[in-house]
């Protein structure tokens, strides 16, 4: 086929745009990689479009194609990378950009100019995946061309041609910037949010930009970076934050309406330092965290009757309170969360799981400093109404409401509390909640807090032996870790039989057969043979140092000796 009839049949890039537009809209597992196998087919055709030998023999990664790219096809491969954030992902994204202006650059042809949406996608992109410095890059760039523009416009009828060209930072660009902030880890990101969004006023305001105007989207952003700092300034700067929006709102602006995820924000500044600040010895004259969490919520609860805001709380929004209570060290916190949850119900928010493991982390704590045995009961009592409604079909229970439960009973002071905590193990199994390493180590720890009574060292080892077992059978979930082996020796060294080193010593080979073991295991397999060993085990906690020794000389530093092992 040639001449005229050729082109005829020849595939458009529209075409081939549908086609990558409905692999990156299937989001299913395989179709970015299909969708950039097409475009670089397409970009071959582009480079290779006079050496039909050179497209055909290129095989791999690349699906031979007829057509070059137009942004269309640029922006769908760019948002599919968006769509999948990371790292990795971030960087080509800004690759993807720099060629593409390159090409741009060389060819100066319209259809694959970058536009808003192909540096709105890219800059999602590196938000997503924290990378705030090259985002930032990007957006200063854009404001270089941008403000470029501005001084040529006014003297150069070319320049105001170039109105249809120019990309605009807009609104949403510096959200995406700020965004990127949020994500980032630079300890210094909340006073870059702040300065990027002062920028943002300052443009809108004197007319220069106002397509850069803020709205409660960027505000909330940057409240979220003051809330991810860990620090009480944050906390404390992230709700003056929420009072300038809502100050603003009231006043007529319509685009600083804040909305529950705003305060939600605020509570998670609240929540990231509850704990740190709670120590009762200390003279604060402030509230700690979890009091002032519950205060804003009661704030948040007095928002319900103004029409104007529409402010309503959902279930997170209690769970970040009942989290600040969890995570607090202050003697009553178990009553507050409770409190709280009690109140859920009765406001048209019922509780869900996180929120019944809030109030039974509370309950862990409390009983860290209470050994009172009526905690465990209330325990024992959310417990049971959890499985109510989960029977109802109001709630489900997954394994982290398991472990919370049988942690209580492995660090009580009952007698009972290996038993009960294998009665959990065992209700897991039944009703198909997932089962893994931590649940079988919180059996071996309550067996070894209980090594003393007959029995519960040959427990530990059994739980041991079902960990082998299970991943031999290909459950990885339960293969042992140092944690347990290590457990598992500690309750032989508390144990006080006759046998507890030689058993302790088929554990070690076993562990040494299935993963690295590191000093706090070959620690704990010393203190079972100094325990137990007599004065003739002397030889074989000097063959286990001397085994240590070597390994670190090797480069195992995880199996160095330590203090302890001088001991």
């Amino acid at each position: 086929m040639f001449g005229p009839e050729k082109e005829r049949y020849k595939p458009h890039v529209d075409w081939y745009n549908h086609i990558l537009g409905a692999l990156i809209r299937s989001n299913t597992e395989g179709t970015l990689s299909k969708a950039k196998m097409i475009f670089r087919g397409m970009e071959e055709f582009q480079n290779n479009s006079h050496d039909e030998n050179s497209r055909s023999n290129n095989q791999g990664a690349i699906r031979p194609c007829w057509s070059s790219p137009d942004t269309v096809s640029y922006n769908t491969i760019l948002f599919g990378l968006s769509q999948n954030p990371g790292i990795v992902q971030g960087k080509e994204a800004g690759e993807l950009l720099q060629k593409m202006k390159e090409n741009y650059g060389r060819s100066n042809n319209p259809s694959i100019r970058p536009d808003d949406v192909t540096y709105g996608v890219v800059l999602n992109a590196l938000a997503q995946s924290g990378m705030a410095r090259e985002a930032e890059s990007i957006l200063e760039s854009l404001e270089e061309e941008y403000n470029d523009f501005l001084e040529r416009s006014q003297s150069s009828d070319i320049a105001r041609n170039d109105a249809n060209i120019i990309v605009t930072p807009n609104n949403t660009m510096y959200n995406s910037v700020l965004n990127a902030f949020a994500r980032s880890s630079d300890p210094n990101s909340a006073c870059k949010a702040e300065a990027l969004f002062s920028r943002m006023k300052t443009l809108s305001s004197t007319g220069k930009n106002p397509a850069a105007e803020p709205d409660i989207v960027s505000l909330s952003t940057v409240i979220s970076c003051h809330s991810r700092s860990g620090t009480r300034e944050g906390a404390e700067r992230a709700e003056e934050l929420l009072v300038t929006a809502v100050d603003l709102y009231s006043k007529g602006n319509a685009k600083m309406k804040p909305d529950i995820i705003v305060f939600n924000n605020v509570l998670s500044g609240w929540a990231n330092i509850s704990g740190s600040y709670d120590n009762e010895d200390e003279a604060l004259d402030d509230a700690i965290p979890a009091e002032r969490a519950e205060t804003l919520l009661k704030r948040i609860d007095s928002f319900k009757n103004n029409q104007s805001l529409d402010i309503n709380p959902i279930v997170q929004t209690y769970n970040i309170v009942l989290d600040c209570w969890a995570k607090s060290r202050r003697k009553g916190a178990a009553e507050k969360a409770l409190n709280i949850l009690r109140v859920m119900p009765s406001v048209g928010t019922p509780p869900d799981d996180c929120s019944y493991n809030s109030v039974l982390d509370a309950i862990a704590s409390e009983m860290s400093r209470d050994a009172d045995p009526s905690w465990i009961e209330r325990a024992e009592e959310l417990f049971e109404e959890m499985k109510r409604l989960r029977s109802a079909g109001k709630l489900t229970i997954k394994n982290i409401t398991f472990h919370i439960i049988m942690n209580l009973y492995a660090k009580s002071s009952r007698i009972d509390g290996a038993r009960k905590a294998e009665d959990l193990l065992r209700g897991m199994e039944s009703d198909g909640v997932c089962v893994s390493d931590m649940t079988y180590n919180i059996c071996i720890d309550a067996c070894a807090r209980r090594a003393f009574h007959r029995g519960n060292s040959k427990k530990a080892e059994h739980f041991l032996e079902e960990m082998i077992s299970l991943s031999e059978k290909g459950n990885l979930h339960c293969s042992p870790k140092n944690h347990s082996f290590s457990s598992v020796i500690n309750a032989l060294a508390k144990s006080g039989d006759s046998d507890a080193v030689e058993r302790a010593e088929k554990i070690m080979e076993k562990a040494e057969e299935m993963i690295s073991p590191n000093s706090i295991l070959y620690n704990s397999y010393l203190d079972c043979i100094v325990k137990n060993g007599g004065n003739g085990q002397t030889h074989k906690a000097e063959s286990v140092l001397r085994k240590m020794i070597s390994m670190r000389q090797s480069g195992r530093h995880d199996a160095q000796p330590t203090a302890f092992t001088y001991r």
